[in-house]
């Protein structure tokens, strides 16, 4: 496409129908009254119409001469008539009145009365927008000219006038064309504001700079100025952003510009003559949006760039000596001209890749030689006036009108269309574009019925486009092609199918697990039913045998599983392919939860395994414990298996299961129970000890050999002065005590007042300005490793219901996330009463003043089988803390407590200020109503203030199973430590010391628990409840 913008010049004589800028203004004129200053227009330029009334409308050489509208002159177009004398004009009549006039142009040279200036005659025009004045008579220009006319926007001048040399200045004018030389200065810098000028052309003969700013020319795109001084430099500043279009011609001897250019980003169009001119910048390459070049007459040797513009289409070099570079021109290029460039050899093989090129080699008559086969690959070439001796015959073939070969070589005799051929006759469409290849198919027929045939490769790949509805081309359609549009004998038959695959916005694509493979179906999409489709996974990689198609969809089946994952899917036939990627899930195996119990035989264990293995059968079903030990299955259904096995270890396992030829493993969903261990599943808390490090001096030699109740008396002072050791190790504490403490806690008489927070199920605790606060971070789906993170979901925002029934606050909280269509809901409850809970099979007592926490996830959507939840919690820890007890003892209490086979975190303890805040872990959740184990673990402890280099912020996880309903119930309850009785040396003590602890009876969980114990500065930011300690010993829960 040639983007030459000086005809925007050239369209100045053409005729325009310009509409009307302003509102409509009416005006008291008749046509009587205009018809007087008609005839004197006619008369002055010797126009052959009637001189009457029906001298409106008049066309003359298919111009409209007059053009009249509702009694008023609109138009006077006089463009290139014949004069034909009419009488003399009335030298009386002094003004030309033309109130409704839009359009006046008068170019003829030839006039009756040259003393009558006609441009001096017309007022009373205010709507005129477009002047062209080309007549003899105008020999000055008024004074008040153009303010005469407000709306004035076009003016153009075809004479030598000599015009203020400020004439312009501060007007209206959009277009400005002054196409004679001016007689006398013309000022073209800063002193002249132009704010309205989009397009100038003149002739420019001073000397003077020339400088256009951006203040002062903001609207300046399109720029022509010829220099016609001879042995002179013009020097041309453009120092402003919206030039489009750049022509500057010096057409006499030695003559030339100096340009020098601000902004080049927006240039299209860039037309340089004159052997002295110099253009900065440069290289057309710092001219990114640059489409049209032309360089005429210049001092160019070589390409004005390093590398061919991107936009480039056109490029002109001629009348220079200039040298064709070896350098590929680029496949973009339309028209290539080096014409008059005294050029002798061409590097052809420049053009291979140039099918849109029309090349003039024109005007060379040291040229010579054989043009290659290779050039008909080209659309045009013009070698007219050059010594060449021959062309190829694909040139000849085609050739009958110059259309595609500019030549004064007489036609070679005989058969020049000998080397025409297909590369097939059966021709494929593709959604209704046919591609025809061959060799010397010519350079395409715009004129072939009922398909026009477009050359992409000349020579090489012709396209053409058949009509809808595809569908008749469903069977193979037969027709011949003309490949000449001058020569009917060039023709070749073919048949045409159409092969394409549309893939629509309600087309649905599936893999579905079956017994041992996958179907793959695609559904509700458009293709001919009549051909062979395959489909091939991830480049065959996988086998996708036994296809099936209907009039609207294509299956296959895989004869193996498929693992979860990202697929490819190739659907294709004989002429095309439509590759999608498609994300497949394997449905089962899965398992939601798992359990154990021993039967009458110690090391036999029975597992049950809930889940989805699958509606196909369960063939082939495996099951293995840690990967090693086989599990021999009793029974299976869909949704259980139950199996036995031979364990005689303890502690969390991993499962591998087998279904249908598809492997799943689940790492800790399974945990063995040492015989009579009291693990925290027992849902109480009456023989729980807190394991601890105590300091003491000892003694050289051996340690001597305790007995379990003195090691009791040893590690607890004797539980603590608040119980007694028994027998078997362990503490009986006095009523009041709490033994999950070994008797150092003991419980709340009083009742605590409590009020709920409405935005957030966040506790928080403040006892006496000491603070611990629990929250929930986000809820984590982790890969088949369980730590790569597939997806997470911050918990932050929520909508909250409260009720309070007797002694009973709840709040019912629903997550309100963009990230996840499951439903997570919470509902934290408080009493001053004991309750008896339920959680799964079994029961729980939450003692008064406790606050409970229940959970719900449901419907999750989880992106593979082998996937998994862990729900994270954040907490401030003190990584350095302990208790003194006794004269020289010191009780370190490690931040984490996990169980006695390191699987699962059971204890948080933090310690500040003398306040102990207590969180147990249960190790097991409820997945899809069953309890199932749930393994507790530390993600990350970082330390974050520098100030408080033993404070770090503790990321807990809890891991849950795949499942579709996740409930979790823990329960927070607040104590009182009591160490007075061992808080002195040498016995009791008359202080009365308190600590004050809170401790978390249960922490159990599928998805959500909470522990985070913060600075105040960072609590700020959390919506919570709150618990203070008043001077009373009250516990508030406060709405923040």
């Amino acid at each position: 496409m040639r983007y030459f913008y000086i005809s925007l010049f050239v369209c100045l004589f053409l005729l325009l129908d310009i509409q009307t800028k302003s509102s409509t203004l009416v005006y008291s004129q008749n046509l009587s009254t205009s018809e007087r200053m008609l005839k004197w227009v006619a008369q002055q330029f010797g126009i052959n119409v009637p001189l009457d009334q029906s001298l409106c409308n008049t066309v003359l050489l298919d111009i409209p001469i007059f053009t009249c509208s509702g009694g008023h002159v609109t138009k006077i177009q006089i463009q290139r008539t014949i004069f034909t004398s009419k009488g003399a004009p009335d030298n009386t009549l002094d003004t030309l009145d033309f109130p409704a006039l839009t359009i006046f142009y008068y170019i003829n040279n030839t006039v009756t009365n040259q003393a009558l200036n006609t441009l001096l005659k017309l007022r009373n025009v205010p709507t005129l927008q477009s002047l062209y004045v080309g007549d003899q008579s105008i020999t000055t220009i008024p004074n008040d000219f153009p303010t005469t006319f407000p709306l004035l926007s076009s003016f153009a001048s075809y004479l030598g006038l000599s015009p203020s040399p400020t004439l312009f200045n501060n007007s209206n004018i959009e277009t400005l064309s002054l196409f004679a030389q001016i007689n006398g200065p013309f000022i073209l810098d800063a002193t002249v504001s132009m704010k309205k000028l989009m397009t100038l052309s003149m002739y420019y003969s001073s000397l003077d700079p020339i400088l256009f700013t951006q203040s002062a020319y903001p609207k300046l795109s399109a720029l022509s100025l010829t220099f016609p001084v001879a042995n002179s430099i013009s020097n041309i500043s453009i120092l402003q952003n919206s030039m489009v279009s750049l022509a500057l011609f010096a057409p006499t001897f030695n003559s030339g510009f100096n340009v020098v250019l601000g902004n080049t980003s927006n240039l299209k169009d860039l037309q340089i003559s004159g052997p002295l001119t110099t253009l900065s910048p440069a290289s057309l390459n710092d001219y990114p949006s640059l489409i049209y070049a032309r360089f005429i007459n210049t001092s160019l040797t070589s390409y004005p760039f390093n590398f061919w513009p991107d936009k480039l289409t056109y490029l002109e070099i001629t009348k220079s000596n200039f040298i064709i570079p070896n350098t590929p021109v680029s496949p973009k290029l339309e028209t290539l001209i080096f014409s008059g460039n005294n050029i002798n050899q061409v590097p052809w093989n420049i053009f291979n890749n140039a099918p849109l090129l029309s090349l003039s080699l024109s005007s060379n008559p040291g040229l010579v030689g054989t043009v290659p086969e290779s050039m008909c690959g080209i659309k045009k070439l013009d070698i007219n006036q050059t010594g060449i001796q021959a062309v190829p015959n694909c040139f000849w073939c085609y050739d009958t009108a110059s259309s595609v070969l500019v030549t004064s070589l007489p036609r070679p005799p005989g058969n020049l269309c000998s080397g025409l051929s297909f590369d097939s006759v059966n021709l494929l469409s593709i959604f209704g574009k046919v591609k025809v290849k061959g060799n010397m198919i010519g350079f395409g027929n715009p004129q072939n019925q009922p398909y026009p045939l477009i050359a992409t490769i000349p020579n090489k790949l012709l396209e053409f486009q058949v009509p809808t509805p595809l569908s008749n081309f469903y069977t193979p359609q037969s027709t011949v092609l003309k490949l000449s549009p001058t020569n009917p004998n060039i023709t070749m038959a073919v048949t045409i199918v159409e092969v394409g695959i549309a893939l629509l916005p309600q087309t649905d694509f599936s893999m579905t697990q079956i017994n041992h493979g996958v179907m793959v179906k695609i559904q509700a999409f458009t293709f001919n039913n009549q051909l062979l489709h395959t489909i091939t996974l991830n480049s065959n990689t996988y086998q996708c045998n036994g296809m099936s198609q209907t009039t609207s969809s294509i299956s296959c089946v895989t004869p193996t599983p498929l693992p979860s994952g990202t697929y490819s899917l190739n659907i294709s036939n004989i002429g095309y392919s439509e590759i999608i990627h498609l994300r497949y899930t394997p449905t089962y195996p899965t398992i939601s939860s798992a359990s154990s119990f021993r039967n009458d035989n110690d090391d036999i264990k029975v597992i049950n395994l809930f889940g989805n293995f699958g509606d196909n059968g369960q063939n082939t079903p495996v099951v293995m414990i840690n990967n090693t030990i086989p599990c021999t299955i009793q029974y299976i259904n869909s949704s259980y298996i139950n199996c036995s096995t031979i364990h005689n270890q303890y502690g969390a396992a991993s499962v591998f299961v087998s279904v249908d030829g598809v492997n799943f493993t689940r790492p800790n969903v399974l945990y063995f129970y040492p015989p009579e261990s009291n693990n925290n599943n027992n849902g109480t808390t009456s023989s729980t000890t807190i394991s601890s490090t105590t300091t003491t001096t000892t003694t050289t030699g051996g340690p001597p050999q305790l007995t379990l109740k003195e090691q009791c008396e040893q590690q607890t002072q004797n539980c603590y002065g608040n119980g007694q050791c028994q027998d078997n190790g362990k503490c009986q504490c006095n009523p009041g005590y709490n033994l999950l403490d070994n008797c150092l806690t003991k419980y709340f008489n009083d009742t605590i007042p409590i009020e709920t927070n409405t935005t957030a199920p966040v506790t928080k605790f403040n006892i006496e300005g000491v603070q611990f606060m629990f929250e929930m971070y986000s809820v984590q789906e982790l890969d088949i490793d369980g730590e790569t993170v597939i997806q997470e979901v911050l918990t932050e925002k929520w909508l909250s219901n409260v009720t309070t029934e007797g002694t009973l606050t709840s709040v019912n909280y629903t997550l309100v996330s963009n990230e996840t269509t499951a439903n997570v809901s919470a509902a934290i409850s408080f009493s001053s009463q004991q309750r008896e809970i339920a959680f799964g099979d079994r029961n729980f007592t939450i003692a008064p003043n406790s606050i409970k926490v229940t959970v719900e996830i449901n419907n999750w959507k989880f992106q593979s089988n082998i996937a998994s939840l862990r729900v994270i919690f954040k907490t401030l820890v003190n990584t350095s803390q302990g208790v003194s007890v006794g004269c020289d003892s010191q009780q370190i209490i490690d931040p984490f407590a996990y169980d006695s086979y390191g699987s699962t975190i059971q204890y948080l303890r933090v310690v500040k200020q003398g306040i102990q805040f207590t969180g147990r872990f249960l190790d097991y959740v409820l997945s899809d109503g069953r309890s199932t184990y749930s393994r507790t673990q530390l993600v990350s402890l970082n330390n974050t203030d520098t100030s408080h280099p033993d404070e770090s912020i503790a990321l807990i996880g809890v891991n849950l199973p795949q499942c579709q309903s996740c409930v979790l119930d823990p329960d927070f309850t607040p104590l009182i430590i009591d160490n007075s009785r061992v808080s002195t040396c040498g016995g009791s003590s008359s202080s009365d010391i308190l600590w004050k602890i809170i401790v978390g009876a249960c922490v159990g969980g599928v998805v959500f628990i909470a522990l985070l114990v913060g600075l105040v500065a960072y609590l700020k930011d959390s919506n919570s409840f709150r618990l203070r300690f008043r001077k009373n010993d009250a516990i508030i829960m406060k709405k923040i």
